[in-house]
């Protein structure tokens, strides 16, 4: 299965996939934070910051994973949602939009579902 994965940090979410058994081709990347490139496989690009990505460009892929950032939601943090500067969701559905990619799988904390008495939630599923 060709992998695409946004806000990709260490890679947790591929290496969760293949422990769980999937067979995972990752194709491309998109981390902030080059210090994490050599965790991933040599020669698998990093697309660099998402904001900046133009998808028509880039490789479609079977799946598209994003660990997008859990900071404006968190409980641990203020929990500002779409007023943080660090809400990435826009930059993930843009790149959902354009790729149309078959299946995605989103990773993210719990308070995801009940910040905002769920509104939060509603605007991303909508």
């Amino acid at each position: 299965m060709k992998v695409g994965e946004l806000c990709a940090g260490y890679g947790g979410i591929g290496l969760g996939l293949r422990l769980a058994g999937e067979d995972v081709e990752l194709r491309w990347l998109s981390e902030i934070d080059p210090t994490l490139d050599p965790i991933h496989p040599a020669g698998v690009p990093n697309l660099g910051d998402m904001r900046l990505i133009d998808w028509s460009t880039v490789e479609p892929v079977d799946l598209l994973t994003a660990g997008f950032p859990c900071q404006p939601v968190s409980a641990a943090g203020r929990q500002l949602a779409q007023a943080d500067e660090r809400w990435l969701w826009p930059e993930v559905h843009r790149a959902i939009a354009a790729l149309k990619p078959p299946r995605v799988l989103l990773e993210n904390v719990r308070n995801l579902l009940s910040i905002q008495k769920g509104t939060v939630w509603a605007y991303i599923l909508d």
